[in-house]
C-alpha cells in the first residue's frame, strides 16, 4: 500500500487535474462572445419610430458566467474539489488493495522448497561435457566383507560433487559398491585415490582440490555417481562428505534396520552445487542422525528409539514427515497394568540454524510418548504441525515471536504453563528459538 506521503502527492495530483478541466469546461461553455448583427434587409416593414441607432459602444468589460456556488471553502481552496480528488484517490487504493487480496488468496503458500535443485542433473559435469571415464569404464565394482563388530563408514573427501543412492540388499555379510566417475579433463584422474582400509570398515574416495591445481586445470570438473548395497548383517553406517553431494535412499519395498546410521553432508561451496539428503522410512536405525550444514534435508524420517536433524552449523532448510514405528512394548516386571504394556518414547530432537525449518509428525501404528526438542540457533522460521500425532501432555515453548493453534493454558506469569489435551498426558514438547519465529500446531 501507498504510503501517507504518496498518497497525499496523489490527492494534490488529482486535485490539480480537476481544477484544469474546470478552467477547460468553463472556457468551452462560454457563450458571451459578440457575434455577427443581424438586421432586416428592408425598411419598409418597420415603421420610423421603432427605428434606431446601431450601439457601437464597447463594454467596458465582458459579463461573467454566474458559476454555481460550492458547497464551502477554505484558505482558498474549494472543499467540494478537495473531496472529489480523495474520493478518486480513495477508489484508486481500494481497487489496488482488493487486486493484491485476490492475488494473494490464489498464490500458494511458500513451502521454503521454492529453490530446491533438482537431484542430481542440477550438479552439473554430466555427459556429454564430461566424458572421460574413470579406469574407462562406466562401472566400477567394490564388495567388501564386513568387520567383526559390522560397522561401515563411508568418506568422501576432495572438490568432486557427486551422487549417493542407499539401496538394502538381499546379500547377508557383504557390502558392495557400484560407482562411476567422469570428469571434462582427465589430468584430474591422476589425484583419485579410491579403495577401502585392510579391515573394510572404511571406504574412501579421495578427489584433488580443483582449484587449487596447476591454472590450466582450474576449469575442468569431476563427479561419482555411486549406489551402495547395504547387507542384512550391517549394524553401523556412518557417510560423511565434504564437497555438495546428493544422497538419496532408494524407494525399494526392502527394509535395511541398522542399530546407527549417521549421514553428514559437510560441504558450504553453494557455488559448486547445493547438498540434497533425501531420506525415507525403508532405512531405519535404533540412532538415526542426518545433518546437513547447506542444503536441503527434505523427505520422510523414522523414530526407532532416537532420531535427531541438525541444519545448525549453517543456512540448510529441513522439511520432514516423521512416522514412530512400532517397536515392542517395554517389559517391566514392577508394571502392574500388564493389560497395557507402556510403550517406549518416540525420541525426536532437531537443531537448526538460518535455514526454514517444517516438522509434519505423523500417527504411527501404536501411539508411542512423544518425547521432541526443537531448538534454532539462530533466526530461522520453525513450522511444527503435531495436528495428526495424538499428542497429550505439556508444552514448553520459548521464542522471540510465535503462533500456536489448539494449545491450552498458557496464563500464567511466564506463559509456561501450557498443554494439549491431557495435562497430566506422557507426551512432552520442548521449542526453543530466541532469535527466530515459531508456528506450532495442533
Amino acid at each position: 500500500m501507498p504510503k501517507d506521503g504518496a498518497a497525499k502527492t496523489w490527492v494534490g495530483g488529482v486535485m490539480t487535474a480537476l481544477k484544469l478541466k474546470q478552467h477547460w469546461d468553463d472556457y468551452q461553455q462560454l457563450s458571451q462572445e459578440e457575434g455577427r448583427i443581424a438586421l432586416d434587409d428592408t425598411l419598409a416593414h418597420v415603421s420610423a419610430p421603432n427605428m434606431g441607432q446601431l450601439d457601437t459602444d464597447i463594454p467596458a468589460a465582458r459579463p461573467k458566467r454566474k458559476r454555481p456556488a460550492g458547497c464551502c471553502s477554505c484558505c482558498g481552496t474549494r472543499c467540494g474539489l478537495f473531496w472529489k480528488a480523495f474520493g478518486i484517490v480513495a477508489g484508486l487504493l481500494t481497487l489496488w488493495n482488493i487486486g493484491r487480496l485476490i492475488i494473494w488468496i490464489l498464490t500458494p503458500a511458500p513451502t521454503g522448497l521454492e529453490n530446491m535443485p533438482a537431484y542430481s542433473t542440477s550438479l552439473g559435469c554430466m555427459a556429454p561435457a564430461a566424458n572421460i571415464l574413470y579406469n574407462s569404464t562406466s562401472k566400477l565394482t567394490y564388495t567388501l566383507p564386513l568387520t567383526l563388530d559390522h560397522e561401515h563408514t563411508l568418506d568422501i573427501r576432495g572438490a568432486a560433487v557427486g551422487t549417493i543412492l542407499l539401496a538394502p540388499s538381499a546379500h547377508p555379510t557383504d557390502l558392495t559398491y557400484e560407482i562411476s566417475i567422469r570428469t571434462d579433463d582427465a589430468a584430474v584422474f591422476d589425484f583419485v585415490e579410491i579403495g577401502s582400509a585392510d579391515n573394510g570398515g572404511t571406504f574412501t574416495l579421495k578427489s584433488p582440490i580443483i582449484p587449487l591445481m596447476h591454472p590450466e586445470h582450474r576449469h575442468a570438473c569431476m563427479r561419482y555417481d555411486m549406489t551402495v548395497f547395504l547387507p542384512q548383517s550391517l549394524r553401523d553406517l556412518e557417510i560423511k562428505t565434504s564437497a555438495p553431494a546428493h544422497v538419496k535412499f532408494a524407494d525399494v519395498p526392502e527394509v535395511a534396520s541398522l542399530d546407527s546410521l549417521k549421514v553428514a553432508l559437510r560441504s558450504m561451496a553453494a557455488a559448486a552445487g547445493d547438498n540434497l539428503l533425501l531420506p525415507n522410512t525403508q532405512i531405519q536405525a535404533k540412532e538415526y542422525a542426518l545433518e546437513v550444514f547447506s542444503g536441503w534435508l527434505v523427505g520422510d524420517v523414522p523414530i526407532v528409539e532416537k532420531t535427531t536433524l541438525r541444519s545448525d552449523r549453517g543456512d540448510g532448510v529441513v522439511n520432514a514427515r516423521v512416522h514412530p514405528v512400532a517397536v515392542p512394548a517395554d517389559e517391566d516386571e514392577d508394571d502392574d497394568d500388564d493389560d497395557f504394556p507402556k510403550m517406549p518414547a518416540a525420541k525426536l530432537s532437531t537443531y537448526t540454524g538460518h535455514g526454514r525449518t517444517d516438522i509434519t509428525y505423523l500417527h504411527g501404528p501404536v501411539h508411542r510418548p512423544i518425547h521432541s526438542t526443537h531448538k534454532s540457533q539462530s533466526n530461522g522460521d520453525m513450522y511444527l504441525t503435531y495436528k495428526n500425532s495424538g499428542f497429550n501432555g505439556q508444552i514448553d515453548l520459548k521464542a522471540k515471536t510465535y503462533t500456536m493453534r489448539n494449545v491450552q493454558g498458557g496464563m500464567g506469569k511466564d506463559n509456561s504453563d501450557r498443554w494439549v489435551g491431557d495435562k497430566d498426558g506422557e507426551d512432552r514438547l520442548v521449542v526453543k528459538s530466541n532469535l527466530g519465529w515459531v508456528g506450532l500446531y495442533f
